[in-house]
Order: structure tokens, then C-alpha cells, then sequence
């Protein structure tokens, strides 16, 4: 509980000393990383003209940063359209209407998402994932990613 209000608090310094959004992106995840295993982590941008997700923030042990990419049927799309956070375990897709993350790199048996929200609509989804570790997270980690996140777009 202690690392977690640390990362909050951690958090909420970046908010308030850093204007850039790739160094807040940034100081989030070497936040993150203190809680939860995020050294695969990504945050995906839906770009409102082209109805694509950009890659804000990609960091990943086997795959470069993808493309822009259309929205489409998968555990990242799933979490942006329902505003809801997700899990996904390769033998239990019990999270994201039964879809992986699929299109976003190699497959990995954990993975979470997380709406990137402001107070009226949903811009993006950040994620974690673990490509060893089917049991690498569990409803605790996703409720705090939750935490998180909300920590960076409360009003």
C-alpha cells in the first residue's frame, strides 16, 4: 500500500512539474514500474481527424513502436469504446469481449488496458503486458492502474 501512494504521489509531482506529454508519459511509467510490471507499456492516442490510434509512448522488450493503426477489433479497441478498464490471460479471455490485443505486437499471455479519459470522452488506452507470465497481474494491479489514470485526468 505504501508503494502505491508513493507511485500516486509520484504521479501527481510529474503532473504539476512537467508541461511536456512524452516526459509525463515518461515519469508515469517509471512510476508504474515500482508497482506493477510494465516493461512492456504502450499508450495509444485515438487521432480524432483519421480515427487512428497513434503510439504516444511505446516501450516493449521484443517489438519497435507500431504505426499509426486503425481502430479496430481488438483488446486495446475494446477498452477505448467501452471506457472500461480490461484484463486479458492467454487460457482465460474473460476481459475484452473475448479479443486480444492482437495487432499491437507479439502475443502475450497477460495483458491490462486502462481508458485514457478526460472529463467528457475517452482519448486513449494505456497498457502493460508480460509475454512470460500468464499470472503476472491481477484484478488488484488493474484496479490500481485505474487509480492511476484517474489521478492524471481528474478535473
Amino acid at each position: 500500500m505504501e508503494a502505491e501512494r508513493q507511485v500516486i504521489s509520484d504521479v501527481v509531482h510529474a503532473l504539476n512539474q512537467t508541461s511536456n506529454l512524452d516526459q509525463l508519459i515518461f515519469r508515469i511509467h517509471q512510476a508504474l514500474k515500482k508497482v506493477v510490471y510494465a516493461e512492456n507499456c504502450f499508450v495509444a492516442l485515438r487521432e480524432p481527424a483519421t480515427d487512428m490510434f497513434h503510439f504516444a509512448f511505446f516501450v516493449d522488450q521484443f517489438d519497435p513502436p507500431p504505426p499509426p493503426q486503425k481502430i479496430a477489433r481488438t483488446c486495446m479497441a475494446y477498452v477505448f469504446r467501452t471506457g472500461e478498464a480490461q484484463s486479458s490471460r492467454k487460457k482465460n479471455l474473460t476481459g475484452c469481449g473475448g479479443r486480444r490485443s492482437g495487432l499491437v505486437g507479439s502475443a502475450s499471455p497477460a495483458w491490462l488496458g486502462v481508458p485514457l479519459k478526460t472529463p467528457t470522452e475517452t482519448i486513449g488506452v494505456l497498457v502493460v503486458q508480460h509475454y512470460q507470465n500468464e499470472n503476472a497481474y491481477d484484478q488488484r494491479d488493474l484496479e490500481f492502474l485505474e487509480s492511476v489514470v484517474g489521478t492524471c485526468t481528474r478535473d
